[in-house]
Order: C-alpha cells, then sequence, then structure tokens
C-alpha cells in the first residue's frame, strides 16, 4: 500500500511487524526518528530521496510498529535495525538519525562498524546532556512544542497543534504511546547510555553532527560530547533552529549535509 506517496509495508523482524516507509532510487539511506514523531515523513526525505533510497521504519513500539518484549534498551533496538538490514539484502547503508534516532544510529555503527558509509547525528540523545535542559517526560505537549521549536511561526503553528492534540484520540494515543516507549528506554539514565562513549571509537564511517543552535531540550553544548567521541566527526550548526532543525529550517539543513552526502 503507499501512505502519502510514499510505499508502506509491514516486515517482520526478530518476531517484531515493524512499520517501514520507503521512497526514491539509488544507494540505501537509513532514516531513524525522533521519540515525538508521530509516523511522519518529513519533507526533507522527500528531498534525499531524489538522490537516495530512502528507508524510514517506525521504531518498536512507536506508531505503527509493534512492542518487542525483548526490547529493554536502545542498543536491543540497533540489533532490531541490523536485522532489518540483512532481511532487506542491505550490506552497508548511510543513516540519518534525529535525537532518539541518533543515539540508535551511534550504537548501531559502533557495533557493526563496516556496514556504514556515513552517517549524520542531528541533535542526537545518548550522550549525557549538557548545560541546562528540561526533563521530557515532565513537560506537557505544548510546553514541548515551546522548547522544541527556535522560530515564532514554527512554535506558534505546534504548541495550536498541540493544544488540539486531545480532540484526535487516535493521535492523541500514539503520542502517549510513544511517550511511553521513550520513557521505558531513556527514563533512567535520562536520555543517554554509560557505555556508549566507551564503545564510540569504534564508529569508522564519516560523521556529521549536525544542531540546532536553539535547540531547548538537547543544548547546543551536548554536540560537543559526540565530537569528543568520535574524533573524526565534524559538525555543522544550524542558525535559526531548534531541536529539529531538519523540520524547522529545511533548506539550510540540506545545503549543510548536501556536501557531506556528495550530492
Amino acid at each position: 500500500m503507499t501512505v502519502l506517496g510514499k510505499i508502506a509495508r509491514d516486515v517482520e523482524v526478530s518476531g517484531i511487524r515493524l512499520r517501514v516507509l520507503s521512497e526514491g532510487q539509488g544507494p540505501p539511506l537509513l532514516f531513524l526518528h525522533g521519540s515525538g514523531d508521530l509516523g511522519s515523513w518529513p519533507e526533507i526525505l522527500t528531498d534525499l530521496s531524489r538522490h537516495f533510497t530512502v528507508i524510514r521504519p517506525d521504531h518498536p513500539g512507536f506508531t505503527g510498529s509493534e512492542d518487542g518484549e525483548h526490547i529493554k534498551s536502545v542498543h536491543d533496538i540497533s540489533f532490531v535495525y541490523l536485522s532489518l538490514m540483512d532481511q532487506l539484502g542491505l550490506d552497508k547503508v548511510s543513516v540519518m538519525g534525529v535525537s532518539l534516532g541518533g543515539w540508535i544510529a551511534a550504537d548501531m555503527a559502533a557495533t557493526e562498524p563496516n556496514r556504514f558509509d556515513r552517517i549524520v547525528l542531528v541533535d542526537a540523545a545518548g550522550l549525557r546532556p549538557r548545560g541546562e535542559y528540561p526533563d521530557y517526560f515532565m513537560l506537557t505537549p505544548v510546553e514541548l512544542a515551546e522548547l522544541v521549536y527556535a522560530t515564532d511561526s514554527m512554535r506558534e503553528s505546534m504548541v495550536a497543534f498541540m493544544t488540539n492534540l486531545e480532540s484526535d484520540s487516535e493521535t492523541f494515543g500514539t503520542y502517549h504511546r510513544n511517550r511511553a516507549s521513550t520513557a521505558h528506554l531513556a527514563f533512567n539514565p535520562y536520555m543517554h547510555d554509560t557505555q556508549l562513549p566507551t564503545r564510540l571509537h569504534r564508529v569508522k564511517a564519516d560523521t556529521l553532527v549536525v544542531w540546532g543552535a536553539k535547540d531547548g531540550i538537547l543544548p547546543l553544548e551536548t554536540s560537543d560530547a559526540w565530537l569528543q567521541a568520535i574524533p573524526a566527526a565534524k559538525r555543522i550548526v544550524i542558525d535559526e533552529a531548534g531541536h529539529l532543525p531538519h523540520i524547522e529550517q529545511r533548506e539550510r539543513f540540506l545545503t549543510a549535509v548536501s556536501p557531506f552526502f556528495g550530492i
């Protein structure tokens, strides 16, 4: 079947049914979404699908994918996605991960480093946050929207969406399910894995760390930890962007990542 013009299918991996969206032609690019994603296909993926076959799964326990009883950590999800790559016949991919998805991407690349060409980590969780940051799990939907976005127009639009969230029972249910799944993975320790820094030296792929200059969830200082853990990594900071620069400043983001991807 198709969803908004994208090919959507269910793939069973490690006993879990995963909802997988895909579009485009060319070398594979695995996109791993953040915790607040409600199953969307952001416009940046349409941009990238002109050069790549973009593959976007819902994480186990999120949106259209089943829960997995054996999923206890981000490290467990990494193995699910490595098995998904096996099942799809993908020996090697580029990967872009946002927030929680960046954590998963980095964990995968440290676990099986030879299977990744390029890695883009977008405001990635996974390393201990630095600076002043809020408790994600204590925020209301409206408070979350106010901190995620930096520009007035985007913030006002998403605050309005979150204000009306309860009126859409299906979307509201998905929001809370995804939030519960995030808590299961990242509540304690908060948004990081204490062992991940000891594994990141294994990453071989070219790595680009992209961060919104005004991220209110994981402050810009947190990107320093990624540069220290992956010494060969490069960083690009997107002005007038918060936690989701690929959405809030799509054109700037595309301009920033295109040379890295060679497009």
